[in-house]
């Protein structure tokens, strides 16, 4: 979440004028995150998320993302659900971009300091749950942060990457090289829609206990795997990018809780822990060397994701 389109009352009060919602009572941009607009909107019926979708999010994809979150909602998963308008819509329009309210989920993300075994366990637990609802859930959805866009963003940053640190560049072309050589085929690894971010911002926990997850605009088909170790990547490493086996242990096990990996996917843990390190750095990188300098989002650093592919590159994770 961020603000890159700053609207007001009026704005806000112009859009509740379609829905039945009450009235505006307070609006307060959210600057946590990096890909979206969002507002808490505060209206006499209640607290919602107001979210504008900007940059990576195509408003095409919108209805398969709701569908996705409608679908999880009814097998037992927390999630937030779309406002329709008084016509029953989803989607309308807030100074030039498409936008939605959402219901609001209770609880907070926990800071990276707090994060411990046994948060991670649950979360692997979630993410085992919804990667078996992901096998059935009958649409589909390429995944638009796929190796195609890796390519465009290494050569949207080539020019400046080694500012960030010399010769990154190349390591960057490299490593792409690299992964698409050894890329799987689609139908060697078991896929199906996954939450590709499911990064701790976007899991709430309430006195301890998970009590939801949001932010499902990177949502598509894939690999269980890639989205495993996206996840692992985000909850599993320390400060200083290390990993602690503690905390992978607590996630795998929760994971497996659910749903059982498979050989093949356990001999390309350390490929798509490496894949997924890459695609976060190079889309942190890029938000770090071109973010407007008027939005309300703060760049996170991209050398974190630097060092847990080079983590990667190093050791191999299901032998920890």
């Amino acid at each position: 979440m961020a603000v890159y389109t700053k609207i007001d009352i009026a704005d806000a009060s112009e859009l509740l004028s379609h829905y039945e919602l009450g009235d505006v009572t307070k609006l307060e941009g959210i600057e946590q995150g990096v890909e979206n607009t969002n507002y808490h909107l505060h209206t006499t019926a209640g607290h919602y998320i107001l979210t504008l979708f900007e940059k990576r999010v195509d408003p095409v994809n919108l209805p398969f993302f709701f569908a996705w979150t409608d679908y999880l909602a009814t097998k037992g998963i927390t999630c937030p659900h779309i406002v329709r308008d008084a016509d029953g819509a989803m989607i309308r329009n807030v100074r030039g971009r498409p936008a939605a309210i959402i219901s609001f989920l209770d609880g907070e993300a926990l800071p990276h300091g707090k994060i411990n075994p046994a948060a991670c366990g649950e979360v692997g637990a979630l993410l085992g749950k919804m990667h078996k609802l992901g096998q059935k859930f009958d649409q589909t959805r390429d995944n638009s942060m796929g190796l195609p866009a890796w390519k465009d963003l290494a050569a949207r940053t080539a020019g400046r990457a080694d500012d960030v640190e010399r010769g990154l560049a190349h390591f960057i072309s490299t490593e792409i090289f690299q992964l698409e050589k050894e890329w799987p085929g689609a139908d060697d690894l078991p896929r199906g829609t996954v939450h590709a971010d499911l990064f701790p911002d976007n899991v709430f926990f309430k006195r301890g206990t998970l009590s939801g997850v949001i932010d499902f605009y990177f949502s598509c088909t894939d690999f269980f795997v890639y989205d495993l170790m996206l996840t692992a990547n985000a909850w599993c490493f320390d400060s200083r990018q290390h990993l602690l086996a503690s905390r992978w242990d607590a996630f795998i096990a929760g994971y497996e809780s659910a749903r059982k990996l498979t050989k093949a996917e356990k001999a390309y843990m350390q490929f798509f822990g490496r894949a997924a390190a890459l695609r976060i750095m190079l889309t942190r990188l890029n938000d770090f060397l071109f973010h407007p300098h008027d939005a309300i989002v703060t760049p996170k650093d991209p050398v974190e994701y630097l060092n847990i592919l080079r983590w990667h590159q190093n050791h191999d994770i299901a032998e920890k």
